[in-house]
């Protein structure tokens, strides 16, 4: 979609940086874990977004709760399925 090209381009930065980071953190043995929240009710989401904030958050902590060290540098919904690089 077109517009909010500053944002759209800081997250696919931040993202990069993150998976870079992932990388480089692996022989020291500490994990990146990238999260995507879902489309969430807030001020940003909307009223007509399809998650309440508990739904998003509990999705995620349980991400983090089952996270591994080998998905570390890995883009994740809230849902478990992987974004795609």
């Amino acid at each position: 979609s077109p517009r909010a090209y500053a944002y759209r381009s800081s997250k696919a930065a931040l993202n990069a940086a993150m998976h870079g980071l992932a990388l480089e953190l692996a022989e020291r043995r500490i994990g990146v874990l990238l999260l995507h929240p879902g489309w969430v009710r807030t001020r940003m989401g909307g009223d007509s977004a399809t998650l309440s904030p508990a739904e998003s958050v509990g999705a995620m902590l349980a991400l983090v709760d089952r996270f591994e060290l080998a998905q570390s540098g890995t883009f994740l919904r809230y849902d478990g399925t992987t974004v795609p690089w």
